[in-house]
């Protein structure tokens, strides 16, 4: 019976660190996400800026969806 109960500790242990790994990896790739859009942001603001034009919105999506899919990886 007590070998019974460490093993399942042993178990949820294991399985709470997985959980707190992933939490982990989750909350650094939406860290990563924030500084991208702040940072596509502050680039189309210049970008404004510099030419007087707006980036065409097609141009911004694609280039968050390259940068968050090398994130991915």
């Amino acid at each position: 019976m007590n070998i019974d109960l460490r093993e399942e500790l042993r178990k949820r242990d294991e399985l709470l660190d997985g959980y707190l790994k992933q939490i982990e990896i989750q909350e650094e790739f939406i860290q990563k996400q924030k500084e991208m859009i702040e940072f596509l942001e502050d680039h189309r603001y210049y970008q404004r800026r510099l030419t007087d034009k707006t980036m065409p919105g097609e141009k911004v999506c694609l280039m968050l969806m390259t940068v968050l899919h090398s994130c991915a990886a």
